[in-house]
């Protein structure tokens, strides 16, 4: 719920920094838009890898260890 209100207050602030045409603020909101994007897809990423492994019956040691392993491999 918080990512998804992240992510509508920064399309409002920059649809706002449009219509008063401040390219500089239209661009960085931009930016912060697509890393939360980003952001949100490696925390589904986590989330469906932890689900996954509490369905094959890993332990917890095992579940940190796949998905950081997981998280890693996304990351390079």
């Amino acid at each position: 719920e918080e990512y998804e209100q992240r992510s509508s207050t920064l399309a409002q602030l920059a649809d706002e920094a449009k219509e008063l045409n401040d390219d500089s603020t239209v661009n960085f909101l931009r930016d912060l838009e697509k890393e939360q994007q980003h952001d949100g897809l490696l925390l589904q990423t986590i989330l469906d890898e932890v689900r996954s492994a509490k369905l094959a019956g890993m332990c917890p040691v095992q579940t940190d260890q796949h998905v950081l392993n997981v998280v890693s491999h996304q990351l390079h």
